[in-house]
């Protein structure tokens, strides 16, 4: 990797904090995945403001040395000894560095850098399309966990009846339909799938509970849990 992409990458991270800790506005899914991880937030409780990023913290999460001798020549972010830190002194200068750099794609991809370039060059980019492209906090393993892990310490029966099923989060299903070849009629009956869900409420409203549901039958190997963990996709 070179200097240049090390330096963006680490540029990105900062300055996603620092605008984080301007818009209290901006929340969980306004951070990347990498970046809650590098700001140890795991859950929507754990958002505390401000967050830091250190040279210790960027060696871990993006595996870059000595983060803070590779932007030294950056005048616009200052290193503080204690806490070996890093942060942005002047924001906008900083941004605009960060675009002249080549930092345009990472901005398309982090809806916290979205958000602040929109406001100067509405042009520019979408905040909102890129925040509905990141992948969500709901859909993690963190947030899989903390939500059974609340469920067992309410009923502690649950704990042997979740033995029995198997739980993924989305972002654990890697198995997609376009993935997987199908007849028509099996698409069809997907179809309605899809409809039920999408008109789920009026379909509650009337009491109407059984469309929508797929009971999968065959011996090993045939399939069923690939598309059932498809069609959760």
């Amino acid at each position: 990797m070179s200097g240049d992409s090390e330096a963006l990458r680490i540029m990105d991270v900062v300055l996603t904090a620092e605008i984080f800790n301007q818009n209290p506005q901006l929340d969980i899914n306004d951070l990347t995945p990498t970046c809650r991880d590098i700001f140890s937030i795991t859950s929507a409780s754990d958002v505390k403001r401000p967050v830091y990023v250190s040279d210790g913290v960027i060696k871990r999460t993006l595996s870059i040395a000595d983060a803070h001798l590779k932007m030294s020549a950056n005048p616009f972010v200052a290193y503080e000894d204690f806490g070996q830190r890093l942060r942005i002194t002047a924001l906008e200068s900083a941004a605009q560095w960060f675009l002249k750099q080549g930092g345009m794609p990472l901005v398309e991809k982090n809806p916290t850098l979205a958000y602040y370039f929109e406001k100067l060059d509405p042009a520019s980019v979408v905040y909102k399309t890129i925040r509905e492209a990141n992948p969500p906090y709901e859909d993690t393993k963190a947030h899989l966990d903390a939500r059974l892990s609340k469920m067992i310490g309410e009923d502690e029966k649950l704990r042997g009846a979740l033995d029995l099923v198997m739980i993924s989060a989305p972002e654990e299903v890697e198995q997609r339909m376009e993935d997987l070849v199908c007849t028509p009629s099996q698409l069809a009956v997907i179809s309605k799938i899809q409809y039920a869900l999408i008109h789920r409420d009026y379909l509650l409203n009337h009491r109407i509970h059984e469309v929508g549901k797929l009971l999968f039958v065959g011996p090993p190997g045939t399939g069923k849990t690939s598309i059932a963990l498809a069609m959760s996709n």
